[in-house]
């Protein structure tokens, strides 16, 4: 497996996309995506993108509203 950089920009850019594709509005996935990137530059990184694809996968299914 190899390694992908990404800036911090790059990275709340490519989570807001992923979120917004599985039934989040742009707004809110925004936000949680700032949330995860932060957590990542804090070091806390089982609050931070580790989190998404569980994320998305909520909003996708409907156990969380992504336009609440």
């Amino acid at each position: 497996m190899s390694t992908v950089t990404l800036s911090l920009e790059q990275a709340e850019s490519l989570a807001s996309a992923v979120l917004v594709r599985h039934a989040t509005s742009d707004a809110n996935a925004a936000s949680v995506a700032r949330a995860l990137v932060a957590a990542e530059v804090d070091g806390q990184k089982g609050h931070g993108l580790s989190r998404l694809p569980s994320y998305a996968a909520q909003a996708a299914s409907g156990k969380v509203d992504g336009h609440a």
